[in-house]
């Protein structure tokens, strides 16, 4: 049961990276489970089986803190709630998840009216909203991404808003997740590495933040595989 759950993570991975590979170069790639050692996953073209391309997956090395609060997080609560009234809600729940500069630093008022101006823009009243900063902050105001990951909206059936932050794990801002990913695959036959594309599986913990921190810290060496992705939040990114 767990190898079973071990692969289909693997395949899940996988496939975002095909779906960002084809969108980007009007392939047609797809996941298999690979049959032997280092190869966990395959990625095969129809249009050109030639052209498959072997991937190594790994897991981010996660080390879980709970963070203590600082006040930073109630604050922020309150704030969101209080620019939500403003702007007519009258009936949801949401859920922030502030990453680790915002528990630290907090979160400026004008970001909070940022963040409520975009829920408001793509909230049709529907019944459940999520919004991430991939797919929105980014684009709405870069800087939201440094405080905020991710915004879930509900609407119950009592007249109320409230804001919560699910407790959060203690993400480091730099690359060493990363870091120690790849390091941890270098294992392989120096022949073998040039060959092979190395998957990081993030889950929901790597943000853009670890992501450009690894980027500078490794800008002059070069990495052994043939491409690396890293995968979190649902989206594929290449390094």
């Amino acid at each position: 049961m767990e190898q079973r759950r071990k692969k289909e993570a693997e395949l899940r991975a996988c496939r975002i990276v095909a779906a960002e590979i084809n969108r980007t170069t009007g392939s047609d790639y797809q996941a298999i489970c690979g049959e032997t050692e280092p190869v966990d996953v395959l990625l095969v073209s129809s249009s050109n089986p030639q052209d498959s391309q072997p991937v190594q997956v790994v897991s981010a090395p996660f080390e879980y803190k709970i963070r203590r609060d600082n006040h930073n997080v109630e604050k922020a609560c309150t704030r969101v709630g209080e620019a939500l009234e403003r702007h007519g809600f009258c009936c949801c729940d949401a859920s922030i998840w502030l990453t680790g500069r915002a528990r630290e630093r907090g979160v400026r008022p004008d970001l909070v009216r940022a963040l409520v101006d975009c829920i408001a823009f793509h909230w049709d009243r529907r019944s459940y909203l999520r919004l991430t900063a991939e797919n929105h902050f980014y684009s709405w105001t870069p800087q939201l991404c440094h405080f905020f990951s991710d915004v879930r909206l509900y609407r119950p059936e009592s007249q109320r808003i409230c804001v919560s932050a699910p407790q959060a794990f203690d993400l480091p801002r730099d690359g060493r997740w990363l870091r120690e990913a790849v390091e941890k695959k270098k294992q392989y036959d120096p022949a073998i590495l040039p060959k092979l594309n190395l998957v990081i599986d993030g889950d929901m913990h790597l943000d853009f933040e670890q992501i450009d921190n690894f980027r500078l810290e490794m800008s002059e060496q070069k990495l052994p595989f043939r491409e690396v992705w890293v995968v979190s939040m649902g989206k594929s990114t290449k390094l």
